[in-house]
């Protein structure tokens, strides 16, 4: 058990991340239902790059095969939604957008998350129980991603290695083989049995109370 390990001045609070109750627009939510396989949901957040977005969607695209559906978020912060929609040459499997969408929302009705690795975006996917295909561009997010992989929820691909055909091989993979797909699903009743911002804002105001000081003035 790692936890025994942990120093005491460390607290396990469990998931911290942004969450929503809204609702997907309705042409997304149509687009990641309608089948017939599975939906794939790409998101590089704002720290990827456009060449690793775009080796992604150029991987979903690659084989006419395959049957899958994914929408990809084109952040305008790493590459621009015509550049986006460029690359993926009018294939109808995937829609492109650069709106904010609820991630909770989004992760619920995909089955793989095709991702960078930060933080909020692999608790989000986990907590959904979808399995993550993910590049690190830091180490915080290879520590994410790694600590998913070894939990067999995730695969993550060497960054000199994302490249379309290994990005399409991988998603198969984590596809194919439901143990990807079920470890994410136990991860994710571990998760959702913690209240992590309840138990960090616990930890942070017992730490104000005893680190704080009171002088009381003396009177003469």
């Amino acid at each position: 058990d790692y936890l025994h390990r942990l120093p005491e001045n460390i607290v396990l609070t469990g998931p911290l991340y942004a969450r929503s109750d809204s609702e997907l627009d309705a042409d997304i939510a149509a687009h990641l239902k309608k089948g017939p396989g599975p939906s794939i949901l790409v998101t590089m957040g704002s720290s990827g790059t456009e060449e690793f977005l775009l080796e992604a969607v150029k991987a979903l695209t690659i084989d006419p095969s395959d049957d899958w559906n994914a929408v990809v978020l084109a952040s305008k912060s790493i590459c621009s939604i015509e550049k986006v929609k460029e690359a993926v040459r009018g294939d109808a499997r995937l829609l492109v957008t650069d709106r904010f969408i609820p991630a909770s929302a989004a992760n619920a009705l995909a089955d793989v998350i095709i991702s960078h690795g930060g933080q909020g975006t692999v608790q989000c996917a986990l907590a959904a129980g979808k399995p993550i295909v993910g590049v690190a561009l830091q180490v915080e997010q290879q520590t994410n991603l790694d600590n998913a992989m070894n939990f067999g929820a995730a695969i993550r691909v060497q960054k000199q290695a994302w490249k379309a055909k290994k990005i399409h091989q991988t998603v198969l993979t984590v596809l194919r083989d439901p143990d990807y797909a079920a470890n994410a699903k136990k991860l994710a009743e571990t998760l959702n049995a913690m209240d992590g911002a309840k138990t960090a804002a616990e930890v942070m105001w017992e730490f104000i109370l005893d680190e704080q000081t009171v002088e009381i003035p003396v009177k003469a």
